[in-house]
């Protein structure tokens, strides 16, 4: 014989008491506000990330230009010592060529990224930090 109801301790396997499903919309609001509400904050987004993106260029770009300056003028130097004045020693030849190599480099990439944000270099810009009191020292040594 079988029992006619089942075993109290296993109702709840039996029983379909499924929570309802919440939903991540907006309850109430008619079809047009919601889209009115989309539109306005996508607009509030645009500003936002437009505002940033301007104050991005707008940065002062003066230590960037002040560090390409340098840049060129070490590769100025550089360049002297293993042109006009050659060098004796390897080890100071090895240097000298390490930082030609790495230093044009990353010249070109800064100029590149100076060239993408539209800032030009002026030759006056790039001999910004020329010193000619470099070379009589080098000349001297």
């Amino acid at each position: 014989m079988q029992p006619t109801s089942p075993d109290p301790k296993f109702d709840f396997m039996l029983k379909n008491n499924q929570q309802p499903k919440r939903s991540w919309g907006l309850p109430g609001l008619s079809k047009p506000i919601k889209i009115g509400l989309g539109i306005t904050l996508a607009i509030i987004l645009l500003v936002i990330i437009s505002s940033v993106l301007s104050s991005h260029k707008n940065s002062s770009t003066q230590p960037l230009l002040n560090s390409v300056a340098r840049g060129h003028e070490i590769l100025r130097v550089t360049q002297l010592t293993q042109g006009q004045l050659p060098l004796q020693d390897p080890e100071t030849k090895a240097v000298a060529a390490t930082v030609f190599s790495t230093l044009t480099s990353d010249q070109q990439q800064l100029t590149s990224y100076l060239a993408l944000t539209h800032i030009k270099l002026s030759k006056t810009q790039l001999a910004a930090d020329t010193d000619k009191n470099t070379d009589a020292q080098l000349q001297d040594a």
